[in-house]
């Protein structure tokens, strides 16, 4: 499980490792060009600041199967998979949340975890004190 899987490239880049995988945005930007990536292989946009184009590509991120990662819109703190109910893997990145909805979203993430499993947390924003 990816959380705060943002456009899918961690997701896409395990696809190589692991056999199903969990994505978790809460933007509905980010799971929306995710999906259009795992369904089309690439998403174009134009850029902001110098009215360029920005390409993303499938090929560049995805070793695996792309149709090996469901993509869900859903707060970290209240993460619902029932298709998935266990991970041996879970990464937690680009999260930015109030003290009391990290403390809940990291409670729930911990409940998805398999024993002696891996969990990864980077790029954490947050006013929480770090007894959670």
């Amino acid at each position: 499980m990816v959380v705060g899987c943002s456009v899918g490239r961690v997701c896409f880049g395990l696809t190589a490792f692991c056999k199903k995988i969990l994505g978790v945005d809460s933007t509905s930007r980010f799971f929306r060009i995710a999906t259009l990536m795992q369904d089309f292989g690439s998403y174009s946009c134009k850029k902001v600041s110098d009215k360029g184009q920005i390409t993303l590509d499938l090929k560049t991120y995805c070793e695996g199967n792309p149709r090996s990662i469901l993509f869900v819109q859903q707060k970290p703190n209240n993460i619902d998979c029932k298709k998935f109910n266990s991970f041996d893997l879970v990464i937690v990145d680009n999260l930015c949340l109030p003290a009391d909805m990290l403390c809940n979203a990291l409670d729930n993430i911990h409940k998805h975890l398999k024993p002696n499993s891996l969990l990864i947390v980077s790029n954490i924003k947050s006013d929480a004190p770090w007894e959670c």
